[in-house]
């Protein structure tokens, strides 16, 4: 089942800090941040009804880690953060 509940100003503050140079243009300036919990590994937080930044939490042998990642909606919408890669012209 999923779950869906709207962050505190606090709570924004702190996924800001966890995303880093990325979180700053995301949560600056947004009106509402509605967290969606997949599952128990997925959390996908939607800010200003836009799908951007996801938690993800791997269990690796007996210990887990959590990342938070920017989606690609996040890239499409901010491209200057836009990582890059080398390309070949033709």
């Amino acid at each position: 089942m999923v779950k869906r509940y709207f962050l505190s100003n606090k709570d924004i503050k702190e996924l800001s800090n966890a995303v880093g140079e990325l979180g700053g243009p995301v949560f600056r300036n947004a009106k509402k941040v509605e967290v969606y919990e997949l599952n128990e590994a997925t959390t996908v937080y939607l800010i200003d009804d836009k799908p951007l930044v996801a938690k993800l939490t791997v269990k690796v042998d007996s210990s887990q880690r959590e990342y938070v990642i920017p989606l690609l909606t996040y890239f499409y919408l901010n491209p200057s953060y836009m990582p890059s890669y080398p390309h070949r012209d033709r």
